[in-house]
């Protein structure tokens, strides 16, 4: 066997874990370099719409309340962001209720209800990001689909959107 990152031969067990710890290693520090990179060009994007729209820009830097803006220039009920909240707070639960029912097999059920609840709770809040995001996309002049960019790659489309010199934002109620 080899070592792809020597190409030497390896000699027990121990070269070939370490081997491959090294390589996993190199790919979580690459994965986490990128997704830094990747926050950054998304929240510099959403400070300029946010300056654009008149609000303040640096509220694309705090979490949760960067979505209460986005919701807000959106028009859907910012409350809706604590269903996000609930959902991530949720799926902690099941798996400490997992731990206790190896002893009490009866609370397993519970595990589930509380796992689908969650679940229920985070498509939720993807949905009203959508909606959120395709009425902003409105608000600047561009097709709704433009909104899905937004929602679904936003460390392009938000960049694409603050940039653009033809998008002004325009207030108006599309509930």
């Amino acid at each position: 066997m080899f070592n792809l990152l020597s190409i030497m031969p390896l000699d027990s067990d121990a070269d070939v874990l370490l081997g491959f710890l090294a390589v996993f290693f190199i790919f979580i520090v690459i994965g986490s370099i990128i997704a830094l990179i990747c926050s950054i060009i998304t929240i510099i994007g959403q400070w300029k719409v946010f300056e654009k729209a008149g609000r303040p820009g640096w509220a694309a830097i705090i979490p949760f309340y960067n979505n209460w803006v986005l919701f807000e220039l959106g028009d859907v009920n910012p409350a809706f962001i604590f269903f996000g909240i609930g959902g991530s707070i949720l799926a902690a639960i099941p798996n400490s209720i997992n731990v206790i029912a190896r002893e009490y097999p009866v609370l397993y059920p519970i595990s589930i209800i509380l796992s689908l609840i969650s679940i229920g709770l985070s498509i939720t809040m993807i949905v009203f990001t959508i909606k959120a995001c395709m009425r902003l996309a409105e608000k600047f002049g561009k097709n709704p689909m433009y909104g899905l960019g937004l929602a679904f790659l936003a460390v392009v489309f938000f960049p694409l959107l603050g940039f653009d010199k033809n998008a002004v934002y325009t207030e108006t109620k599309n509930k």
